[in-house]
């Protein structure tokens, strides 16, 4: 319900567990740096929270906070993210564009390392 109460344009919110997004989050990299369209211009700014206990009040007042400012997509360390869109679809649809852009980001960091 924080959520909710935080954007009144939220209809939908969805949370998974992105493995790709994780992995890259854990292993120190930022795809907010990403030059793809879909971080640039659709999820624009993924924010982060810090690992809470799933479930605690604590956790929800976080994603709150920080979905604020037109906020889509909420990345939560070490567990999963949250999406919010006007109703369930868009939010999931946010959560696949963080999810690809994670992929695509794995593979260009995989050919780097390659050339090398």
């Amino acid at each position: 319900m924080s959520i909710y109460r935080a954007r009144e344009d939220v209809g939908g919110v969805v949370h998974a567990h992105v493995p790709f997004a994780l992995a890259l989050s854990l292993a120190g990299f930022d795809i907010n740096s990403s030059q793809l369209v879909e971080v640039k211009y659709v999820l624009r700014k993924i924010e982060r929270v810090p690992p809470l206990p799933p479930g605690s009040e604590e956790l929800a007042l976080r994603v709150a906070q920080s979905i604020i400012g037109g906020v889509k997509v909420v990345l939560l360390e070490c567990h999963g993210a949250v999406a919010v869109g006007k109703d369930p679809l868009e939010a999931e649809g946010y959560l696949e564009a963080l999810e690809e852009a994670a992929k695509t980001e794995l593979l260009r960091l995989m050919a780097l390392k390659g050339q090398r």
